[in-house]
């Protein structure tokens, strides 16, 4: 999952108009990169510390399309928001087209192995609840066999301001079904780490709730040995966000693709 975010997040902006309305800011932490979110208005920005704080992708619902930017080469590409998934799909059958007999048959004995892994079965079980800042969380563990793996918290009351801001339902047709063709974990989506990451999107989604942190419990020691896995949102804010200082540069030149946008980025390292 990581290697996806890095390759959405790492280089890119957008063109955006600023409005007046109000916002919701919430800031994540996943292995010591600091991830920023702006909800307002239909408009999703996102910022990453990795790209020394630069707008690295914004997603307008409104005119149902995204743009990213590479700002190594003052590029930027404007689309439909599933380019990159469909890119990194083609980028693994290219890969695969290189690929000698022999270690073609390992990748496909590799994903065998995977898919016939047997994962127990989670359940779910709400353990209480909690506050962030200002915000009631819910806290849940997932459990295998009646042994606690996972605890989640998941937070109601974001997900209604953040529904305020974006529709999610139009947020989930721009992107397709990206977020279930993760080509990278091709080889962990049956593992346990993969099951896990999709019972908490399900529960996120049944609630209508957002992902405060997720931690996994450690061997020996139960709940009181626990790390904390993916990203941990670190502080919310709201406010009337100025969305304008967002806009493309009037010296950056567009491109006709995300594929070109990359290719110029990897050229530029």
């Amino acid at each position: 999952m990581k290697a996806q975010q890095i390759l959405s997040t790492c280089l890119f902006s957008i063109f955006l108009v600023g409005t007046a309305s109000a916002g919701l800011m919430i800031k994540e932490q996943d292995d010591g990169d600091v991830t920023t979110h702006i909800y307002q208005d239909g408009i999703v920005v996102i910022l990453s510390q990795e790209a020394d704080n630069q707008v690295v992708m914004i997603t307008d619902t409104r005119k149902s399309q995204c743009t990213w930017f590479n700002h190594l080469n003052r590029q930027f590409s404007r689309g439909d928001c599933g380019a990159p998934s469909e890119m990194v799909g083609g980028m693994m059958e290219s890969l695969q087209k290189h690929l000698s007999p022999e270690q073609l048959a390992m990748m496909q004995g590799m994903r065998g192995q995977e898919m016939e892994m047997q994962v127990p079965p989670l359940q779910v079980k709400k353990i209480g609840g909690t506050t962030f800042q200002d915000y009631t969380v819910d806290k849940y563990h997932f459990l295998v066999e009646g042994r606690p793996v996972a605890e989640v918290w998941l937070s109601s009351s974001v997900g209604e301001a953040l529904s305020k801001e974006v529709d999610f339902e139009s947020m989930k047709q721009l992107f397709g079904d990206q977020a279930n063709e993760d080509h990278f974990s091709t080889f962990d989506s049956h593992d346990s780490s993969g099951v896990l990451e999709k019972k908490i999107e399900e529960l996120s989604e049944k609630e209508r709730a957002y992902v405060i942190k997720s931690m996994q419990i450690m061997g020996p020691g139960g709940p009181s040995n626990m790390e904390v896995f993916g990203s941990q949102v670190i502080e919310i804010k709201t406010g009337n966000f100025d969305l304008s200082q967002y806009q493309v540069p009037s010296n950056y030149e567009e491109v006709g693709s995300i594929n070109e946008l990359m290719q110029g980025a990897w050229g530029a390292q």
